[in-house]
């Protein structure tokens, strides 16, 4: 399997690249109180509804699933560099019925200006302090996207939007926000189903007082085969969404 495909199932992922990547401005906010846009108590869990579709060009089909995801931070530790590390416990059910069952493991490291987030061995900074908008950084830094399986995570610029603003993610509503938009990539999406095309889009957005309450990745490529028709979808999408937080 696609290495890159190990991401949504459990999606259902240095200060010196902070500093270079990060456009120059003055900025007021004070960082302790922006850092709650991710708060880290032991404990502290969200539940997700997750939609999930699957397209494969080897046959040609796509494949829908829906299931509910919770986060909880179950654990801190030091790391070998003296940093503090959290450790958030990924559970997955079918349904509200069901009892859960322990998914995988999110590793996430704050710093006194960034949130680092380990990942199916991928490293992102998602968050960078303090919150401002229209602030921007490269928060796929650390990832090789000279690997064929990561290159599309080339060439995202993270920006900070709607600081401070309501959102609704169809199941709740949260009265403060930030939305972080990643990527929004395209190439021919509107000529015709035998078109060699692609398209790659990134949006996360964090409550204050939560974390992460909405998720969207899409990302697919359409190739043509060699008689340049029959061309077929490889690739994915995954939104998670927020229904419910402790």
């Amino acid at each position: 399997m696609n290495r890159k495909f190990l991401l949504v199932g459990i999606l259902a992922i240095a200060i010196s690249s902070f500093i270079s990547s990060c456009r120059k401005q003055t900025v007021n906010n004070d960082t302790v109180q922006t850092k709650a846009y991710f708060p880290l108590e032991l404990g502290k869990y969200v539940d997700y509804a997750v939609d999930s579709t699957i397209y494969s060009s080897f046959d040609c089909t796509v494949r829908e699933t829906h299931w509910l995801l919770r986060y909880t931070v179950a654990d801190t530790f030091s790391t070998e560099d003296t940093q503090r590390a959290y450790r958030i416990e990924i559970r997955q059910r079918k349904a509200d019925s069901s009892s859960w069952q322990t998914q995988g493991n999110v590793l996430v490291i704050p710093t006194e200006n960034t949130l680092e987030y380990l990942q199916s061995n991928l490293k992102f900074i998602k968050l960078i302090f303090p919150v401002v908008d229209g602030l921007y950084w490269n928060g796929n830094s650390y990832i090789n996207t000279d690997d064929q399986d990561y290159a599309y995570f080339s060439n995202w610029v993270y920006t900070y939007a709607n600081v401070g603003q309501p959102y609704n993610t169809g199941l709740a509503n949260f009265d403060n926000t930030v939305t972080v938009n990643q990527a929004d990539q395209s190439l021919n999406t509107d000529d015709g189903p035998d078109a060699y095309s692609y398209r790659t889009f990134a949006k996360e957005v964090y409550a204050k007082n939560v974390g992460m309450v909405y998720r969207e990745l899409t990302h697919w490529v359409q190739q043509p085969d060699s008689s340049g028709l029959n061309a077929c979808k490889e690739g994915y999408y995954v939104r998670m969404r927020a229904m419910d937080h402790n």
